[in-house]
């Protein structure tokens, strides 16, 4: 009942948000404004919201079932910060509050078609009892193809819990109009590190993790706001992998909304 009953105010209070993004008239270029950083002293800020049937982390299902995810961010001159949180209202996964805190700065730059990115990260999980609190630090690249398709890499190590774990995957991405929106579909492959699999899965694995694919639908709502309901699907790649997890495919499927400034 607990559980019901928490889920039905997540599911109103982000209805409401979304009436009153609605209500917002579309105009010209909406899209890159809801997106782009302000012109006004060159920093920008916003907040992502998102609701989704689970939690899903590097083919690890981190939740029972649906959760409220949060990040605010401000960006300028390269750089963003932001805070992110997990809120899982399932009484046995931290009693219904917050169970995940991510804190990162991240620096991003783009030369001719290649876009590079590094991250730190600061993960804190309040109420699990037996999960350590840890670091990483990330690179990603990503390369313009054309025609709307990219391709990229996310390289992330472990440097605090679990120092030397390694986590990385390939990805191929393509956007193309739908509506009034941008319709966006990516394929990825993830593998790990031993420490990596043994930190997470338990088990001793090292090589490919999981094959994913995504689907999402960028809709801008006025200047400042946009929709975007996603969904998501990976195959576990190693039987030792799906025995120690009990599961062959994960996957989930929500709705986020966004705002920025």
């Amino acid at each position: 009942m607990r559980r019901t009953r928490a889920l039905v105010a997540l599911a109103a209070i982000f209805l409401a948000g979304l009436a009153v993004a609605a209500g917002a008239q579309e105009t010209e270029g909406s899209r890159e404004a809801a997106t782009e950083p302000s012109e006004s002293g060159g920093i920008s800020w916003g907040l992502d919201l998102d609701l989704t049937s689970r939690y899903l982390w590097r083919g690890l299902a981190l939740s029972r079932g649906a959760v409220a995810q949060g990040d605010l961010w401000f960006s300028a001159g390269g750089f963003t910060a932001s805070l992110w949180g997990n809120w899982d209202p399932d009484p046995n996964e931290g009693s219904g509050r917050f169970n995940e805190w991510d804190a990162a700065l991240a620096y991003e730059r783009a030369a001719g078609p290649v876009i590079l990115r590094v991250q730190y990260v600061r993960l804190s999980y309040p109420d699990q009892l037996g999960v350590p609190s840890t670091g990483e630090a990330s690179f990603e690249a990503e390369f313009d193809l054309g025609g709307g398709f990219a391709l990229g890499t996310h390289q992330i190590w472990d440097v605090e819990a679990y120092p030397g774990s390694h986590y990385g995957d390939l990805f191929l991405a393509k956007g193309l109009e739908a509506g009034k929106g941008e319709l966006q579909a990516a394929l990825s492959l993830g593998w790990g590190s031993r420490s990596f699999h043994e930190a997470y899965y338990e088990v001793d694995h090292r090589g490919f993790t999981v094959g994913c694919v995504t689907l999402a639908w960028e809709v801008p709502l006025g200047e400042r706001w946009l929709l975007r309901p996603h969904a998501e699907a990976g195959l576990l790649l190693d039987r030792a992998l799906r025995e120690a997890t009990g599961r062959r495919v994960v996957a989930c499927a929500g709705v986020g909304l966004s705002w920025s400034f």
